[in-house]
């Protein structure tokens, strides 16, 4: 899977990989992520949670700090 959306197809693959990759959808031809494969096999969704817990984590990184500058 996929970091993200704005993933790129991996430099340094042969001809016969980046073909694959294509071919079963992960990448389109350009070496952008194929958004319908990664929508129909969940990969959005997976996302969408990384970045709600790692919003979640800045919070409380932020909440944290707050409280250890109050006890100060």
């Amino acid at each position: 899977m996929q970091r993200s959306a704005d993933a790129r197809m991996p430099e340094g693959l042969s001809l016969e990989e980046k073909r694959r990759l294509i071919a079963n959808g992960t990448y389109n031809p350009d070496g952008t992520v194929n958004m319908a494969t990664a929508e129909r096999v969940g990969w959005t969704r997976t996302w969408q949670e990384w970045e709600e817990r790692e919003k979640a984590a800045a919070a409380n990184a932020v909440t944290h700090a707050a409280r250890l500058a109050e006890m100060k």
